[in-house]
């Protein structure tokens, strides 16, 4: 038997029949870029402009085929400065169908795709493949390479009008709420409030008395479930049944290194736990007591929103000896929530001096502990610092919002990768 097993392998392998196997299916299946080249600009110490280059790893793009509409395209696009007329591209067809692409010049004629040939994508480019069973059945898709316009971390402000109701407000606070911006300042004794449209103008205002519960000097912040308040004797309150009671709030830490003055608070969801957030509160301590705080007091408090949970405790954030990035002492604080971190602005003041202007924006990707200056977030070219106070507040679309008392600008502008997700 296995004599003659051998003997009928034998005859099946010196056969000389052959047989192939062919496919009506014309479909582009895949489709990367090569390394690519990107042009930058830089200016030396001595102002001149200069030209230098970087390499882009194409394959790092993805590439969406959309075989319904025969589209092939990036859609997180090539980084700015990136040259696409001179790209190698690899392309994967289903059963090895034969790609054309049509010539740049004439549109009649078609050249052979091959992955040693560089091509052209300044322009959507056409590519057309083919079933391998000879029956001419072929489909056709447009590839676009997609490249932005614009420097990703380049953020760009627009001055818009001046507003005279803005003018007489003094304590501003702004915050965006369901859709709506609300700016609130004071006229004296009383607070007005208004809505702000998508122009900037202060519109449909409430003038009410600054009336706040029995023993509560300024109200600090919310989270989901609970509000922070500052007494008149200068402890942090809270309230968890919307403002009907109040009791002391804990902390971890001495009592005397709690702002008292130029609160600003911001909170957000942990990343790393569901159902809590990070509340943050960044203040200065007394005046006439405290004369030689150059750094604002930085608090932190982590809020567990489910039930049956134990309560959490404020802790004071203190800076390292080594630690140069301290927020500084600033007056009128105002912080918010922006590309991945926390922005803060203000104007500093020494004793016995003069204030010096609003001139910087701070900003913190520690959750709170440093504060670099960053250069992509600077004040407008032609932002007057001599405002007295200023709100900053962000929108859904992740416009930063600029409210300025006594001087009425008003400025709204956006870090332009994040405005990239709005755009068509």
């Amino acid at each position: 038997m296995l004599l003659a097993t051998m003997a009928v392998m034998a005859s099946c392998m010196s056969s000389n029949d052959s047989t192939s196997t062919t496919y009506s299916d014309a479909a582009i299946t895949s489709f990367t870029l090569g390394t690519l080249t990107r042009y930058l600009h830089t200016t030396s110490k001595s102002g001149g402009d200069s030209i230098y280059k970087q390499t882009v790893t194409g394959s790092s793009y993805k590439f969406h085929i959309d075989q319904n509409l025969r589209l092939i395209y990036n859609t997180d696009s090539l980084p700015i400065g990136t040259s696409v007329n001179k790209v190698l591209c690899t392309v994967g067809s289903k059963n090895y169908g034969t790609i054309f692409i049509q010539d740049e010049a004439d549109e009649n004629t078609l050249n052979f795709y091959s992955s040693t040939d560089s091509i052209d994508f300044t322009n959507p480019r056409k590519f057309i493949v083919y079933s391998n069973d000879n029956t001419g059945n072929h489909s056709d898709y447009t590839v676009k390479v997609n490249v932005h316009k614009e420097d990703a971390g380049e953020f760009v402000w627009h001055q818009l009008d001046v507003s005279e109701e803005l003018k007489e407000l003094n304590d501003l606070e702004a915050y965006y709420w369901a859709g709506t911006m609300y700016l609130m300042g004071t006229v004296g004794e009383n607070t007005k409030i208004y809505e702000v449209d998508k122009n900037g103008k202060l519109v449909h205002n409430e003038e009410i008395k600054n009336i706040l519960p029995s023993g509560i000097k300024r109200w600090i912040g919310s989270t989901e479930g609970e509000i922070y308040a500052l007494s008149t004797d200068d402890k942090l309150m809270i309230s968890t049944d919307g403002g009907l009671t109040w009791q002391q709030d804990l902390l971890d830490d001495d009592e005397a290194l709690m702002p008292v003055r130029d609160i600003a608070f911001v909170s957000y969801p942990l990343d790393y736990a569901t159902n809590t957030e990070y509340a943050l509160m960044v203040g200065n301590r007394d005046k006439e007591k405290y004369a030689d705080d150059d750094i604002a007091m930085v608090w932190r408090k982590i809020v567990d929103n489910d039930e049956y949970t134990p309560e959490g405790r404020w802790t004071y954030m203190d800076h390292a000896a080594n630690n140069i990035y301290a927020l500084p002492n600033l007056e009128h604080l105002s912080l918010v929530v922006y590309d991945d971190g926390i922005l803060a602005i203000g104007a500093a003041e020494k004793e016995g001096e003069e204030w010096t202007p609003y001139t910087k924006i701070y900003q913190s990707r520690d959750d709170g502990i440093t504060w670099k200056y960053n250069s992509s977030y600077q004040l407008p070219e032609d932002f007057d610092s001599s405002t007295t106070s200023v709100a900053m507040a962000v929108d859904d679309d992740m416009n930063l919002w600029l409210f300025c008392g006594q001087t009425g600008e008003v400025w709204r502008g956006r870090l332009n990768k994040l405005g990239w997700e709005f755009q068509e």
